[in-house]
Parts: structure tokens; sequence; C-alpha cells
């Protein structure tokens, strides 16, 4: 404590020196070095408050919606143009919070096109950007609502459309939802489920001219199951 410290700086003087008057000479005894101990000064619950705060490490980890948190998406699609064409994908994407509530993605997908004239399969690759403009009920991000937008190509095995090449591009905008489904790892750290609703576009872009462009416009509704990557 505060009184030990001060304690340990005074000098004791002999009190044979003082006895008779003052003496004919006077010199101060040769001084010891204090060394001054700061635990003496701290009370001891603050010491345990220290050691549980070292204990607790560093801080709880970024979750879903949260900068830094990073995920992958699993999931399949359905998409139709209200005509004949019906197309059908199952995809994966990795994706990254760039910064509370900013999603970025890149998203790889196979496909099966049936259509008018052949039938085909294809693969595409995508870059989605998500913005979560809604947290829930609580803003806890138990719930998301999403706006999303993206774009990449496909390689088909055959014409896609039919009539059309092979090589396209794809582009796509829509709304999403998103749900926790555990939370036994920790706030919104467990699975979560994933439903949507977009506008998906195929076009070659006319590279191979007006003629070789049919393009196909539909509406796709899609769902997921996302993990903490």
């Amino acid at each position: 404590m505060l009184s030990q410290a001060l304690a340990a700086i005074c000098v004791s003087v002999p009190a044979a020196a003082w006895s008779g008057g003052a003496p004919d000479s006077f010199a101060l005894p040769a001084l010891a070095p204090v060394k001054f101990d700061y635990a003496m000064l701290v009370p001891p619950e603050s010491e345990g408050a220290a050691a549980a705060a070292d204990a607790a490490g560093e801080s709880p980890r970024a979750g879903y919606g949260e900068a830094g948190s990073s995920w992958l998406t699993v999931g399949g699609a359905y998409a139709y143009d209200l005509i004949e064409d019906h197309d059908l994908n199952l995809h994966a994407m990795w994706s990254w919070f760039l910064g509370d509530r900013f999603e970025l993605g890149v998203e790889g997908a196979g496909w099966y096109f049936a259509q008018s004239g052949k039938d085909t399969g294809g693969l595409s690759a995508m870059l989605v950007l998500r913005y979560h403009f809604w947290s829930g009920p609580e803003g806890d991000f138990a719930w998301t609502a999403f706006f999303e937008g993206g774009s990449g190509f496909l390689v088909g095995f055959d014409e896609v459309p039919d009539g059309g090449t092979g090589f396209n591009f794809v582009q796509r905008g829509g709304l999403g939802l998103t749900r926790d489904l555990d939370d036994s790892d920790g706030p919104n750290h467990g699975a979560r489920l994933l439903l949507g609703l977009r506008w998906h576009h195929i076009s070659n872009g006319r590279i191979s001219g007006d003629g070789r462009n049919p393009a196909r416009d539909s509406l796709l509704v899609w769902a997921g199951v996302v993990f903490e990557f």
C-alpha cells in the first residue's frame, strides 16, 4: 500500500545521535536505493479484473452481416421465361462482408437448360454484390433482407438459347431473405436459410452478330443454405 512505500523512503536516525543536544557535527547516513512497487497501490480486486480481461483474449469474431465475416452458400435455382424455356442450376458461392451489410460473392454454377430446340447444359461464374438493408425485427441479424445484383459469363455445352452461341454473358438482379437456423455457435454464426427471387438474363452481347443473339429473360427463384467459412 501507499503507506508502506512512504515508510520505505523514510530514514531512521539513531536516538543516541540526538541525546544531550545537537551534535558538534552531523552527517546523514547513506540512503539505500528504494524500489517502488506499483503493485502495492493496486487493490486486489483490480488485479482480478485485469486478469479476467487478459483471459478473455481477442474480441468476438464477426457474425453474419458484419464486416470481415466470410460465408459459403450452397443451393439451387429454377428459372422460367414464361414461354417454354426452363433453366435449372446447382450453385456454390463464397462471400465476404466488405463492410457491415455489404456482401461481395463469387459464385460458380452448373446448369441444365430445358429449352426450345436442343436441351443442353453449361457452367457459369459470377460476381455478386448484396446490400442487406434490413437486419430483422430486433436489429440483431437473426433475419436479413437484401438487394442483389450480379454479372458473369456462361459456357454452354451447346447453343444457349437454341440458335444462339455456346458462350454467353449472364446478368441478374433481385431480392432475397436470410434466416438464422442455429445459434448454438453464438449469435449469427450458425447455418442460415436463404430464399430469393430475381431477374435472370442470358445474352451473348452480339459477339456473332444480331442474327445469333436470341437472348433470354427469365424469372428465377432460388434457395440455399449458408455456413460460416
